[in-house]
């Protein structure tokens, strides 16, 4: 896709680094503000519980606190919020 990108974290111990993909995240929606749509891509191994973790550190900023700013498309006014990738796709699934 146009303009994506791979992130990798290292894990922290045998757990995700949850908070180190939190922060890699932010990083990269300061860059795009105005995307919210995310491809996940879990390996087959992955635990839905695991996945399901991912995601929500992924949906927002973790805090009321840390917005993000983007311009509205209907009003070209900037809004802010705290939700940074609430739309997650899974690009590995076959659908059927």
């Amino acid at each position: 896709k146009a303009g994506s990108r791979d992130i990798t974290i290292p894990n922290k111990g045998a757990d995700f680094d949850l908070d180190g993909l939190q922060k890699e995240t932010l990083t990269l929606k300061k860059s795009h503000p105005d995307v919210f749509r995310l491809e996940l891509n879990p390996e087959e191994n992955v635990d839905l519980e695991k996945i399901v973790q991912v995601m929500d550190k992924l949906r927002t900023t973790g805090s009321n606190d840390v917005k993000i700013t983007f311009t509205d498309v209907e009003t070209g006014k900037p809004l802010e919020t705290n939700l940074v990738f609430p739309d997650i796709v899974f690009g590995n699934v076959n659908g059927g």
